[in-house]
């Protein structure tokens, strides 16, 4: 490979100019001086005075002629160093401890006498402005000058990622490819403007709630708006109470219902709530349970009678009947014949005919009658006479 030649070494003009002066003023003195001698010895003696005018005159014209040829001399010099070398080719690495001039007037001033204290031959420098730098010349391949670390950081823009707008019910966690992006305010929303371009997971979770997954493309300087709906987590919740027809209510958690007898796998939401169980001649039960997500709860109540009568009694009913009647008892009387003997207790309790073969209990006390009343169905064509045992039952 062929090696791109040097630049030349730009010529300077004030040294050598100089020497050039003083060379040749030494030369016209010394020709001078010899030929002021030679003038004298050929007029000597009295003509001495005419061959020193003589040679004066030679001396003078001499010298001035002198003088101009230096001075055309010089200025041809000027000319020649002060030639602006040609710049170097492109590519050409400068030589070292060389500086090329960026135009001819800087090669110019460069011929310029220096002023005041400065060298002879150092290229006076112009004064810098206030505030400013004096400015440095830059060649053809000088690079500009480095701006790093002068301007601030600029963000990427806008425009090289995605939004991303979700509707959801507040305080719900939304999630970018499983990264956290924050929770919706008041209003149930969310926006985030850093979404790089691509297919991407969105997520929505609050606690008690099915979490929503999505999936979504998106494109650069794009926006995607997504709603999503969170579904409570249902539990269920069951109950068992050692009396029947006991009342059962359950409250909570945006739920309240009153149910019979017993509660089987009733589907909740999650939360607390509060079970109470209620039934005549027995102390009523209260309880707050939890129902968790997706786990079912089994509570079982045991009620205590409140009852502190008499367990146990008995009842006599008479009367004539036929064929097959239907009496009634209810608050110590019936709807026929005669009743005598212990009233039923008013809480739950069990009946029993002495003589089933003429009289049967069809009705049994119960909560529609607040455990004070029955019927019996009685057969025969004469006159009746039965006794009917109760007894509480726990």
């Amino acid at each position: 490979m062929t090696q791109p030649e040097a630049a030349p070494e730009p010529r300077k003009s004030g040294g050598k100019k100089l020497a050039v002066i003083l060379g040749a003023a030494i030369l016209l003195v010394a020709a001078a001086g010899g030929a002021a001698w030679y003038f004298f010895l050929r007029g000597g003696g009295a003509g001495s005075g005419g061959g020193s005018k003589a040679a004066s005159r030679v001396l003078a014209g001499n010298g001035l002629d002198g003088l101009a040829q230096v001075g055309l001399v010089s200025e041809e010099l000027d000319e020649e160093w002060d030639e602006t070398p040609a710049e170097p080719a492109e590519g050409a690495p400068a030589a070292s401890g060389q500086s090329v001039a960026s135009n001819p007037s800087q090669a110019a001033g460069s011929a310029q006498q220096p002023q005041g204290g400065q060298d002879r031959g150092q290229q006076a420098k112009p004064p810098a402005q206030s505030g400013q730098q004096a400015a440095k010349p830059q060649g053809k391949n000088q690079p500009a000058p480095s701006t790093a670390g002068t301007s601030p950081s600029v963000a990427a823009p806008t425009g090289t990622y995605a939004r991303l707008s979700v509707k959801t019910a507040p305080g719900v966690s939304v999630f970018l490819d499983g990264r956290s992006l924050g929770t919706t305010n008041g209003a149930g929303e969310l926006h985030y403007d850093e979404v790089p371009p691509g297919m991407h997971e969105v997520a929505a979770r609050l606690a008690g709630h099915a979490e929503v997954k999505q999936n979504l493309q998106f494109a650069t300087g794009g926006q995607q708006f997504i709603s999503l709906e969170l579904k409570k987590l249902l539990g269920n919740l069951s109950v068992t109470v050692n009396v029947a027809n006991a009342d059962i209510a359950v409250k909570g958690a945006g739920h309240s219902g009153t149910y019979q007898d017993k509660v089987t796998a009733l589907a909740l939401p999650e939360g607390d709530y509060d079970v109470v169980v209620s039934k005549p001649g027995y102390n009523t039960s209260s309880q707050r349970v939890h129902v968790g997500a997706n786990q079912g709860k089994g509570l079982t109540v045991t009620l205590a009678s409140s009852y502190a009568g008499a367990r146990s009694g008995t009842l006599v009913w008479e009367g004539e009947v036929r064929d097959t009647d239907l009496v009634t008892i209810e608050n110590g009387k019936a709807s026929a014949g005669k009743l005598t003997g212990d009233p039923l207790p008013g809480v739950p309790c069990q009946v029993q005919s002495s003589d089933t073969g003429k009289v049967t209990v069809d009705v049994a006390p119960g909560p529609e009658n607040q455990y004070r009343g029955m019927t019996l169905r009685v057969a025969g064509k004469k006159k009746v006479k039965v006794s009917l045992k109760w007894t509480v039952t726990p």
